[in-house]
């Protein structure tokens, strides 16, 4: 299990805006499991309020981008870029206390450029699909 300092060491992510807390499973050449524990105490958060779904999906991109960055490492410091996204569904809501698991999964690459795909449970309960997504790392760009 990597927890958030190691994630820390992968992705230029902080907080706020660091939307992953553990990752507990993952091959570099292949897939990645990843968690991100909803609270009470975030500062989107209100009373009763769902997490909003466009966080999850960016929680979810985080976790391809540490896939990604762990399986072709760029220079330190070069950003990742979100360059596409299709067939997303989202299918539910998280609230706080719960834990959102995300799956990502390398399909290939497209030219340089790798294309992942995956999706977001709580427990068995799908929360989120994401049919395809190319992500850009630093040393990709060139």
């Amino acid at each position: 299990m990597m927890g958030a300092n190691d994630i820390r060491r992968v992705l230029p992510h902080r907080d706020p805006m660091l939307l992953l807390d553990a990752v507990s499973a993952g091959d570099p050449g292949g897939e990645v499991v990843a968690h991100k524990v909803i609270t009470a105490g975030e500062h989107w958060a209100a009373d009763g309020e769902t997490y909003p779904p466009m966080l999850v999906l960016e929680s979810w991109c985080q976790a391809a981008a540490f896939l990604i960055l762990q399986r072709d490492p760029p220079d330190p410091g070069s950003p990742v870029f979100l360059a596409s996204l299709g067939q997303i569904k989202l299918l539910g809501d998280a609230c706080p206390g719960q834990v959102i698991d995300h799956h990502v999964d390398w399909v290939a690459n497209v030219g340089s450029t790798p294309l992942v795909c995956g999706w977001s449970a709580i427990g068995e309960r799908r929360i989120l699909e994401v049919g395809r997504a190319l992500l850009v790392a630093g040393s990709s760009m060139s």
